[in-house]
Formats: structure tokens, C-alpha cells, sequence
């Protein structure tokens, strides 16, 4: 029980990295625009709802690529006599664990956003 317990933490400490690195890159790729938005009067919060939206948007796209290779999975062993059957339960749990690492993990390029100054952009 405490291998599958560290499995799980270690699985949630990975994905809040993965995700947090993956949004970070994201925003820094586009850092001019946040700046412009902010230059043209783009609020704090603003600029905070679109990195949200961004991430659960991720978390959607990753749920459903996860909830197809589950699926697969469960065809694949079904064929081997084999069943897999996942709870509504697990199903709402693994949707709402993506859902909070998503936006967990964006809060570090978040950080970066709300502390960029909109004259920092010309310079850059």
C-alpha cells in the first residue's frame, strides 16, 4: 500500500511540474502579447482568466486523450478475457485531478504575467 501511495504522490509532483513547465513555456512564448494587453488596459485579472482558460483547456484535452488510452486499454484487455472496468467515481477523480494540476501548475507563469510591467515589452 505505501509503494502504490508514493507511486501516486510522485505521479501528482510530476504532473504539477510537467504542467507548470509546460504553461510557463507557453506564456513566455507569448509574453509581447500579455504586455500589449496589459498596455492597451488589460487587467490583473483579466490576463488571469485567459491563463486559466488556457490551462483547463489543457486539462480538457489531456482528460480526453487519457480517457481514450484507458478506453483502449480496456478493449485491448478485454480481448485477453481480461476486464477493466472504471467507476464513475475514478472517472469524476482523474477529471477533477486534471482540472487542479492544470491550474496549479499555471500559477508559476501566472506569477510571471502579473509581476510584467507593459513598458517592459519595448525593450525586450
Amino acid at each position: 500500500m505505501s509503494s502504490f501511495t508514493f507511486l501516486i504522490g510522485f505521479s501528482l509532483v510530476t504532473g504539477f511540474i510537467v504542467v507548470g513547465l509546460t504553461m510557463f513555456s507557453s506564456v513566455n512564448d507569448r509574453i509581447k502579447d500579455y504586455g500589449t494587453i496589459k498596455a492597451i488596459g488589460g487587467t490583473n485579472d483579466y490576463i488571469t482568466r485567459l491563463i486559466i482558460s488556457q490551462a483547463i483547456l489543457y486539462a480538457l484535452a489531456g482528460y480526453i486523450i487519457a480517457m481514450a488510452l484507458l478506453w483502449a486499454l480496456q478493449v485491448l484487455m478485454a480481448s485477453f478475457n481480461q476486464t477493466i472496468s472504471f467507476s464513475f467515481l475514478l472517472i469524476l477523480l482523474l477529471f477533477l485531478s486534471s482540472i487542479i494540476i492544470s491550474s496549479v501548475g499555471s500559477y508559476f507563469s501566472l506569477r510571471k504575467i502579473l509581476k510584467l510591467e507593459p513598458v517592459q515589452i519595448f525593450r525586450m
